[in-house]
């Protein structure tokens, strides 16, 4: 009984030594623009533009608005209480749901829900499919 005991208490400390870990390293994270990434390849709008800033982890940032996920702040989202939550609970409106028979039969307007799918996804736009849009027309 004292061996499980141990076991479970160093699995317990393991876990929440990690999850302090997590924390203290996430307090300590920031961003700095080390570097930028241009593709010289591709045209841009404005001609002096010299690429997206990347901090010094190589993630993406914005430099106006430098945004670190915290699991801090996921925690106190999650754990704190819900404003509108009263209001959600005495709103009684329900959107409309219809009987889908007509439309999967292929009888409302315009024929079969797949035909509508391929013209969607067919568009005349995209080349690529262009052999799937004659072949159902």
């Amino acid at each position: 009984m004292k061996k499980w005991l141990i076991g479970l208490g160093i699995v317990a400390a393991v876990v929440a030594a990690i999850f302090l870990i997590g924390i203290v390293s996430e307090t300590l994270d920031y961003q700095t623009v080390e570097h930028r990434i241009r593709n010289g390849e591709l045209t841009t709008i404005k001609p002096d533009w010299s690429g997206n800033a990347v901090d010094q982890s190589s993630r993406f940032m914005d430099e106006r608005n430098p945004f670190l996920p915290s699991t801090l702040n996921l925690l106190k989202w999650k754990l704190s209480e819900n404003s509108f939550k009263e209001e959600k609970l005495n709103d009684a409106w329900q959107i409309e749901v219809k009987d889908p028979s007509e439309f999967l039969a292929g009888n409302a307007d315009g024929g079969s829900p797949w035909r509508r799918f391929f013209d969607i996804l067919a568009d005349p736009e995209l080349f690529y499919f262009r052999f799937l849009y004659a072949s159902f027309r």
